[in-house]
């Protein structure tokens, strides 16, 4: 058998009202930095973008941002994971 690497799918939350909720979710399982990917600026022009992220802050969970040039797609979200993974 070759040699291949497995590794789990990210649990994905979508739906309204949800992103407020996942600091306090991350912080219960000890996450200490995360990855936030979102479309182009749709969230960031939002004041539920500085809520999630002074949230984060009180967490002491540090996150990188990324956006979208527009809506997420597979490919686009694989790239960052890859890099992430660098």
């Amino acid at each position: 058998m070759n040699s291949f690497v497995c590794s789990t799918t990210p649990k994905l939350h979508y739906g309204e009202g949800v992103f407020l909720s996942l600091p306090d979710e991350l912080s219960g399982k000890s996450f200490h930095s995360i990855a936030v990917i979102t479309g182009k600026y749709s969230l960031v022009k939002t004041g539920n973008w500085k809520v999630f992220t002074d949230r984060l802050h009180e967490l002491k969970i540090s996150y990188n941002h990324f956006t979208a040039s527009g809506e997420n797609d597979p490919d686009t979200v694989d790239t960052i994971v890859h890099e992430l993974h660098r």
